[in-house]
């Protein structure tokens, strides 16, 4: 006892900070419980009692207090991988529940992507005479349609459906056909509704093993990209746990397997880049399987094989084989989209115009014979939407856009993505200055495409801007951005991890608790 007292005096200030913290929390739990959303516990409404989340916020308050209390204590002196992993699986599961099934961008027709693919796996019918897909008929318990904007009856119906199993007798369908993606990109999603449909789980288990597998590959992958990483392993860690991140990466989307996929190319890249002394066929090989995973999912984030040009020559047998390596990697993750995707590839690449109907979009053949659009629309975008852009990359939107958490948030993201940039002492490497040039071309190509592929799809010829554009698109290659401003001339003495540890989890603290207020307040 007399060493704990001491201990805790040595460290008193340590102390003080974490009493003081650990208390904003307990306020902050203590606020919801009595403010004009808490009120709404006591209603029963869409046919449950939500006198239940009243212990629900508690143990999500009281989980989160001693998260944080283990984490100053004890996981700050852990390897940065090692941290991300807990704090994955905590906020992991934390966000496949505060944000419900459908809650995520599109996540409906991902589902049935999902379901479809994985009812081919049983040997089940899919899709019924018109295309749409069969689900089981007590699918239908958790009613499919409207739910992409979570309300408190949200939560209602995940508590009271969560541990029922089926006991369909035939089947029912909500009137949407699969997407035309590869079952490649679904792997994790669909092995976990395969199995809960083989285990006869409900409706709502079933998407939450969907949701489950995808972020145990999510953890995996990152997890190994951060291990690998001689540099930036903090940078990496952030942008994986960003709040937006994690709400794809819990999601039945494929964007959470692409994403997980480029956090580990981005980890391998500098792995090879600075650490591997000399470059193999092994190397090659892993390469092109990460991309022929990624590619179908989000055909551009092809393009970031490109980058692979800056490992050094001398790392190769010759510069021959360096150059044959590359193609080699974007040759597969090509077949694989023509293989895949070749229809979608078709319309992009036509002059017909985009997936609005009732619009007309802009094509390849206006924008040869109207070059001036193509500047004006480059220009309009960048003034009225690239605070946006910012603004919803780094975790200030949520759902369907709809749910807003206030800026300071998004700020502080951005100041410990600054500082985790920084160039630590112990760190031996950094990119080089034609290293970085390239790197930042590649980003700007990759985005620039991804822009353009939705001013083809999505944007009225009358509009000024492209349409359809999120923040999220950026994540993949947020890792690398922020790699190009290490340099030896600005460099930190000392390490602040634990301090980015602590202050991404208390941004995530107060993430969290903005969705919750806002959900439960509907």
């Amino acid at each position: 006892m007399k060493h704990v007292l001491k201990h805790i005096s040595d460290n008193r200030y340590k102390y003080l900070i974490l009493a003081g913290i650990v208390a904003i929390m307990l306020m902050n739990m203590i606020r919801v419980l009595h403010s004009n959303a808490g009120t709404r516990f006591v209603v029963y409404a869409g046919g449950y009692d939500l006198s239940i989340l009243k212990y629900v916020t508690v143990l999500l308050f009281m989980l989160l207090i001693v998260g944080f209390v283990f984490l100053f204590v004890k996981a700050y002196k852990w390897r940065a991988e090692q941290v991300f992993l807990v704090l994955g699986i905590l906020f992991g599961i934390i966000y496949s529940f505060l944000l419900p099934p459908f809650t995520a961008p599109d996540e409906a027709v991902h589902i049935d992507t999902t379901y479809y693919y994985a009812s081919q796996i049983l040997g089940q019918d899919a899709v019924d005479e018109n295309g749409t897909v069969l689900y089981r008929s007590d699918d239908a318990m958790y009613e499919h349609h409207g739910q992409h904007v979570p309300t408190i009856q949200s939560y209602g119906a995940v508590l009271y459906n969560f541990f029922k199993l089926d006991h369909s007798q035939g089947t029912t369908t909500f009137g949407r056909g699969p997407q035309n993606v590869s079952v490649i990109a679904y792997i994790p999603q669909t092995i976990g509704v395969t199995l809960a449909r083989l285990f006869h789980l409900g409706n709502i288990q079933m998407l939450f093993w969907g949701r489950w597998f995808a972020l145990v590959f999510f953890l995996v992958c990152v997890y190994w990209g951060i291990k690998l990483a001689p540099i930036g392993k903090e940078v990496i860690m952030i942008a994986a746990l960003l709040p937006i991140t994690l709400q794809m990466a819990v999601s039945m989307s494929y964007d959470s397997t692409v994403l997980a996929l480029c956090f580990l190319y981005t980890g391998y890249l500098l792995y090879l880049t600075f650490e591997v002394p000399r470059i193999t066929w092994k190397h090659v090989a892993i390469l092109a399987g990460l991309f022929v995973w990624m590619s179908p999912g989000k055909l551009v984030y092809l393009c970031l094989a490109l980058t692979l040009l800056i490992i050094p020559a001398e790392k190769f047998a010759n510069k021959r084989f360096k150059y044959i390596s590359v193609v080699i990697v974007i040759a597969c993750g090509a077949a694989i989209i023509l293989m895949t995707r070749y229809n979608t590839v078709v319309a992009i690449g036509s002059s017909e115009g985009g997936m609005l109907t009732e619009q007309t979009t802009y094509s390849v053949g206006y924008l040869i014979h109207n070059p001036k659009r193509l500047v004006e629309v480059i220009f309009g975008t960048i003034i009225t939407q690239g605070t946006f852009y910012l603004e919803n990359m780094l975790s200030q939107y949520f759902g369907w856009l709809e749910i807003t958490v206030p800026g300071y948030i998004v700020y502080g993201f951005v100041v410990l993505l600054v500082i985790a940039a920084i160039k630590k002492a112990d760190e031996k490497y950094v990119l080089l200055p034609g290293q970085r040039l390239w790197v930042f071309i590649v980003i700007a190509g990759i985005a620039s495409l991804a822009c353009l592929a939705l001013l083809f799809d999505w944007t009225p010829i009358e509009s000024n801007y492209v349409y359809g554009v999120q923040g999220r698109y950026f994540l993949p290659m947020l890792p690398l951005l922020m790699m190009l401003c290490k340099n030896k001339q600005i460099e930190m003495k000392a390490s602040m991890a634990k301090y980015i540890y602590a202050g991404l989890y208390v941004l995530q603290f107060l993430t969290i608790y903005h969705i919750y207020t806002v959900i439960i307040g509907r």
